[in-house]
């Protein structure tokens, strides 16, 4: 909606819709359950050990190795017109250079210090936070890209 209010000329199929909605739905279990693991194996506690732990295993495990390419790969679809067949077509050598590391920089410059903030909490404060948080980085990923549906 603020894509709407902001950028002219801003269109959102039903389509793409229900594709971010279901995306970032999927997207936000799938961070509940990392939060859920990363406190039973490594502690709900706030000490320095522990946020250190949880921000080095989220950030340069689970950013680069499953949440940035899945994230670059989702939207990938989405901008081929939710074509299989061109999609696979763009997955060149070079995409994982050309569109998910600089993802993964632009993720870091934001993630690392907010995580590293998400730790420090008690644990029933942590998903909200991040979920706001979240907001804002689709938002600001959205105006930087000047997104424009092509659907």
């Amino acid at each position: 909606l603020l894509l709407r209010l902001f950028h002219r000329g801003y269109r959102l199929s039903l389509a793409s819709f229900l594709f971010l909605v279901g995306f970032w739905g999927f997207k936000g279990a799938e961070v509940n359950l990392l939060y859920d693991v990363l406190a039973r194996t490594v502690g709900t506690d706030t000490t320095w050990r522990t946020v250190i732990v949880k921000c080095c295993l989220d950030q340069l495990v689970y950013g680069p190795l499953w949440a940035v390419p899945t994230l670059a790969l989702a939207y990938l679809w989405h901008d081929q017109g939710f074509s299989i067949r061109r999609t696979a077509t763009a997955l060149d050598r070079k995409f994982y250079e050309r569109t998910a590391l600089p993802m993964l920089l632009a993720n870091w410059g934001v993630w690392i210090p907010t995580v590293a903030a998400i730790y420090a909490l008690p644990v029933g404060l942590q998903l909200p936070l991040q979920n706001l948080v979240l907001c804002l980085w689709s938002l600001m990923l959205a105006f930087m890209s000047g997104r424009q549906s092509k659907a």
